[in-house]
């Protein structure tokens, strides 16, 4: 070795592991509801936020769903909009009054 080669800090091959999960909710009146639900009555009932230490803030009982592209991604974010509640204003003829969340959490394992 002259000084000047780079040497990989860690020489032993790695795999690596993607993940990719998606969830949707709405917040309506200060509740949370799991737009993904496939239970009538889960739509209607109100989910429970949570704190933890390793997980941040997370919404208790939320359905996540497998994705591995984005036309998973999109079938997703399309079923739960379909799920949202919406109503007719006079300024709007399908308005919601809610707050929608869309997550895609992104997972990445690297073994030895």
């Amino acid at each position: 070795m002259s000084g000047n080669e780079e040497v990989p800090v860690n020489s032993s091959p790695q795999q690596q592991q993607h993940s990719a999960k998606a969830s949707f909710f709405e917040i309506y009146n200060e509740k949370v509801y799991d737009l993904l639900s496939s239970n009538v009555n889960m739509l209607q009932e109100s989910l429970a936020v949570r704190e933890d230490s390793s997980k941040g803030v997370y919404v208790e009982g939320l359905m996540e769903h497998d994705v591995t592209n984005t036309a998973d991604a999109m079938d997703v974010l399309r079923v739960g909009n379909d799920n949202r509640r919406v109503a007719s204003t006079s300024m709007n003829r399908v308005s919601s009054r809610s707050h929608a969340v869309f997550v895609l959490t992104v997972k990445n394992v690297i073994s030895n």
